[in-house]
């Protein structure tokens, strides 16, 4: 059975695979929940994305935070084919479903 550490870690891992470490920068585990049916974790990400990153704006003599991009990452939760496989299965889910902000 794949516990959550395992589930974050391996959606850590896939996000990096898919994307690289260059552009992962302030890579931050956000929230994870178990799916409605209790088969799979789902785990969101953030990140600050250098596409999106804006220089920053100083007012009233504070600095605004930088925008994050968050994605939503599936992790199976149910045992693996092979005992030595390190990945459990990870994917991540449709842009509609990373969009919203998991605050």
């Amino acid at each position: 059975m794949v516990d959550v550490k395992q589930a974050v870690k391996s959606a850590e891992s896939y996000a990096r695979e898919l994307f690289g470490d260059a552009d992962l920068r302030h890579l931050r585990f956000e929230e994870v929940a178990l799916s409605d049916d209790g088969r799979r974790w789902n785990v969101t990400l953030g990140w600050v994305e250098p596409a999106v990153m804006q220089p920053g704006i100083v007012l009233n003599g504070s600095i605004q935070k930088l925008p994050r991009v968050y994605k939503l990452f599936e992790s199976r939760r149910g045992e693996r084919a092979d005992p030595r496989d390190e990945d459990p299965g990870c994917r991540m889910m449709p842009a509609a479903a990373s969009a919203r902000s998991p605050r």
